[in-house]
C-alpha cells in the first residue's frame, strides 16, 4: 500500500468527524431555549409558530454558516483524507495546525452565531404583526444567556476530537520533535479558560432559574390578583401545580447541561494528565526511544513539551556518553600493549637486578581535614 493510501485510510473522514459535537450541541441548546421560552415567554395570539419557524430558520443558517466555517479551517485534514495531496512533511504540519486550533475555532464560531443569531429572533419577532419588542427581548434575552454555555460544552467535546486527530496526524508521518516544534507552547491560558468555565457554568443556570422563578411566580400572582373569588383562585393554584412539569423538564435541563459540562471539563484536564503519567513512568523506568505525541494544551501542552525535549536530550547524553567511552576504551588499548612490553624486557635476567634496587614509593593517602589542623595546632 502506497504511502498516500495509508494516510487517506487513517484520515479519512476525520474533518466531519471532529466537527460533529459542534451540530449536536448546538441542536441540545436550540431545544432547550425552545422550553425555556414556552414557559417563560407569553406570546399573542397566532404569533407562536411564527416565531417557532423564524428560529428554526434563523438556527439552520447559523448552523450551516457555522459549519462552512470549521470545515473551512481544516483543508488540509481533507485532503489528506481523499488522497488528493500526499502526506508530505509540509502537508502533514498543516493538518496538525488546523486540528490543534480547531477547538479555538468551534468556540468563537458557536458563540457568534449564537450571538447574532440571538439578536436576530429578537428583531424579526418584534417586527411581526400582533407581537411586541417585550417578546422580541426576552428572546433575545435566552439565547444570548445560553449561548456562552452551549458553546464552551462544544468546545470541550470538539477538544477530545481534536486531540485524537491530532494524534493520528502525527503517526502519519510525523516525529515527536517535529510535533513539538511546530507546535511551540506559547499560549498558557489554562487558568483563564478554568475562570471562564467556571463562570459559564455557574453563572448561566443561576441567571436563568432565578429568572424562571420570578417570571412564573410575577405570572401566578397576576392570576390570583385577577381571580373574582377564593374558589377561582384555588383552581388557579391546582392549574399552576400541574402545569409545573414543563418548567421542572427546563431547570432539569440545565442541572444535565452544567453536569455534563463539569464532566467533560475533567475529562479534558484528566486525559492529558495520565497520558503524562505514563509517559513519566516510561522515562523513570529507562525505557528511552519510544515517546509519545500526548495531545493538550495551554500548560499541559508545556509539560508534554517539556518532557520530550527532556528525553530527547537524554537520549543525546547518552549517544555522546556511548561515543566518548567507544573513545577511550580505543585509546587505553595501546598504553595497555606498551606497558605489557615494558614488564617483559624489565624481568629479563639482564635487567633483573636493576629493577630489585628500585624501590617504587609508597603512596600515603592526603591527611584528611582534621589531621590538618592538628598539625597546624
Amino acid at each position: 500500500m502506497s504511502a498516500v493510501a495509508t494516510a487517506a485510510s487513517s484520515l479519512k473522514g476525520l474533518h466531519r468527524w471532529a466537527t460533529g459535537p459542534s451540530t449536536w450541541s448546538a441542536l441540545v441548546g436550540v431545544v432547550l431555549a425552545a422550553l425555556y421560552a414556552a414557559v417563560t415567554v407569553e406570546f399573542n395570539a397566532g404569533t407562536r409558530w411564527r416565531v417557532a419557524v423564524i428560529t428554526l430558520v434563523v438556527a439552520v443558517v447559523a448552523r450551516v454558516l457555522g459549519d462552512r466555517e470549521e470545515q473551512g479551517r481544516l483543508r488540509a485534514v481533507k485532503r489528506l483524507g481523499h488522497g488528493v495531496v500526499p502526506p508530505t512533511r509540509e502537508q502533514l504540519l498543516a493538518a496538525l495546525l488546523e486540528a490543534h486550533r480547531l477547538p479555538e475555532v468551534s468556540f468563537w464560531a458557536n458563540a457568534t452565531f449564537w450571538l447574532v443569531g440571538s439578536v436576530a429572533v429578537a428583531l424579526a419577532t418584534a417586527a411581526l404583526p400582533g407581537a411586541t419588542w417585550q417578546v422580541g427581548a426576552r428572546l433575545g434575552f435566552i439565547g444570548i444567556a445560553l449561548g456562552p454555555l452551549v458553546s464552551m460544552v462544544t468546545l470541550m467535546l470538539v477538544q477530545l476530537r481534536a486531540r485524537q486527530v491530532v494524534e493520528r496526524v502525527a503517526a502519519a508521518g510525523l516525529s515527536t520533535h517535529e510535533v513539538f516544534m511546530a507546535l511551540p507552547p506559547t499560549r498558557l491560558q489554562l487558568k483563564r479558560r478554568l475562570m471562564l468555565f467556571t463562570v459559564f457554568s455557574v453563572l448561566t443556570p443561576m441567571v436563568l432559574v432565578c429568572d424562571l422563578a420570578l417570571v412564573r411566580g410575577e405570572h401566578t400572582v397576576e392570576l390570583l390578583v385577577a381571580a373574582p373569588d377564593h374558589v377561582a383562585q384555588r383552581a388557579l393554584v391546582e392549574a399552576a401545580r400541574s402545569e409545573g412539569l414543563v418548567p421542572l423538564a427546563t431547570v432539569w435541563g440545565l442541572v444535565v447541561l452544567v453536569v455534563a459540562s463539569g464532566f467533560l471539563g475533567g475529562s479534558s484536564l484528566g486525559g492529558p494528565m495520565r497520558s503524562l503519567a505514563v509517559e513519566t513512568d516510561r522515562i523513570a523506568r529507562g525505557e528511552l526511544g519510544r515517546p509519545s505525541v500526548v495531545a493538550a494544551e495551554d500548560e499541559m501542552w508545556a509539560v508534554a513539551s517539556a518532557l520530550g525535549a527532556m528525553e530527547l536530550q537524554l537520549l543525546i547524553a547518552i549517544g555522546q556518553l556511548r561515543a566518548a567511552g567507544t573513545s577511550v576504551g580505543g585509546s587505553l588499548g595501546e598504553p595497555r600493549q606498551v606497558g605489557g612490553d615494558r614488564d617483559a624486557h624489565a624481568s629479563s635476567p639482564s635487567n633483573s637486578r636493576a629493577s630489585k634496587q628500585v624501590r617504587s614509593p609508597v603512596w600515603q593517602a592526603p591527611p584528611t581535614w582534621s589531621t590538618r589542623n592538628s598539625t597546624v595546632s
